[in-house]
């Protein structure tokens, strides 16, 4: 795969990161009446963007750093998701994070380039 192409695809995630992001945190403030435990998720949408961005931008670390973060997300909803926890925490991009860290193991190499023995 193109280096190029591999950095547009990527881009394009990163803008649904933002727009789901963006789209979280003005449904929170728009029908604000009290915190509930439910509003904690625009902030984990907010990280998953976060380290989404650092993908882009072709930092490694960020590459497992999201594939962690979805495991912790699919684990929890696997062992949790009877409880208000899991729906919290358990389904944050799901299942479009799968899909993502996919094509992100795809574009492994034209994202983050040679990786030097030297």
């Amino acid at each position: 795969m193109n280096p190029s192409l591999s950095r547009v695809i990527a881009g394009i995630i990163l803008l649904f990161h933002l727009f789901i992001t963006a789209h979280g945190f003005y449904t929170m403030f728009s029908d604000y009446q009290t915190w509930e435990q439910m509003m904690i998720h625009p902030f984990l949408q907010l990280l998953f963007t976060l380290i989404w961005s650092g993908i882009w931008m072709g930092k490694r670390v960020f590459g497992f750093a999201y594939f962690l973060v979805v495991l912790f997300e699919i684990l929890i909803r696997v062992f949790f998701i009877k409880s208000s926890f899991g729906k919290v925490f358990g389904d944050i991009f799901f299942p479009a994070d799968l899909i993502f860290t996919g094509l992100m193991i795809i574009m492994y190499k034209p994202l983050f380039g040679e990786r030097s023995t030297q």
